[in-house]
């Protein structure tokens, strides 16, 4: 099987034929390929959070194709086919603690797979491994998941995702709301299903240094429309637009115009102060 997500000629459009239409993509074409970290960009309204939506049928293209794993999105699918789908494609909203339902948060994660016809006991055990994979203790799998912390119900909220084995993972802003720890402890959960085992990230963010760290590819959104498609590295070497680019980028380019020429351009805090030490080694 060809487990890639491919748009061709892609167009959507809010309200058609309505006064207030709004056609949010235009004749967009784009390819994704099996166990990649893509970053998704660009301005409120740019037409991320439509595409994205197209990518496990909660959207359907006006015209041209939208294919996933070789199966093509269309308006009148199979029930087997759009089980197949759901399957394959996790995804998790912006705010995910708002998807948990469930009076504990053992019967939450499980609800999935039992939905999908796996007997409660094997569901239950999925759900537990699961839910030490993302580092939710087991003195917590009885307790309600609206008794935790933010960052614990994001976990169970990706959790209850992640146990339907999914080859592509979908998110809208993960970790907006969390502090710190929180955020890092989430994203490398994210980089660990990515690395380990091949689980293809679509990772929507406006936060230029998650983009910088853990994306491998950046798409950059604008108007409907792409705008610039490049590895993670070869997009800030190119883009001019100050407000898009992390801080180590930032102080990169200001060493620059002082005269100081680093080896490579560091995307993170860690590469810039490496390179500056290589500056001063030298």
């Amino acid at each position: 099987m060809d487990n890639k997500i491919v748009l061709d000629q892609v167009n959507y459009t809010y309200a058609k034929d309505t006064p207030f239409a709004h056609q949010a993509l235009k004749g967009l074409d784009l390819t994704i390929n099996a166990g990649e970290f893509v970053s998704i960009i660009g301005k409120t309204g740019s037409g991320k959070s439509t595409l994205v939506r197209l990518l496990n049928g909660l959207l359907i293209a006006d015209e041209g194709r939208v294919s996933v794993n070789n199966l093509t999105l269309k308006k009148k699918m199979k029930k087997a086919e759009i089980l197949q789908l759901r399957s394959q494609v996790g995804m998790i909203f912006q705010s995910a603690e708002k998807q948990l339902f469930a009076d504990s948060v053992i019967e939450d994660v499980s609800f999935g797979p039992q939905n999908f016809g796996v007997p409660r006991e094997k569901a239950i055990e999925q759900a537990k491994q699961v839910l030490k994979q993302v580092g939710i203790p087991a003195e917590l799998f009885n307790r309600s998941p609206f008794e935790l912390s933010g960052g614990q119900m994001r976990r169970v909220a990706i959790a209850g995702v992640l146990v339907m084995n999914p080859t592509i993972l979908i998110l809208d802003e993960p970790t907006v709301g969390l502090d710190e720890i929180g955020r890092r402890e989430i994203l490398e959960i994210i980089q660990a299903l990515n690395e380990q085992k091949k689980v293809t990230i679509v990772m929507i963010t406006h936060n230029m240094n998650v983009v910088s760290e853990y994306a491998k590819r950046v798409i950059w959104l604008s108007d409907g429309q792409l705008k610039l498609d490049l590895l993670t590295r070869d997009f800030f070497a190119t883009v001019s637009e100050t407000e898009i680019l992390p801080p180590a980028v930032r102080i990169y380019r200001k060493l620059q115009k002082a005269g100081y020429d680093l080896e490579s351009l560091p995307l993170t805090k860690t590469e810039l102060v490496t390179e500056i030490m290589k500056k001063v080694g030298q």
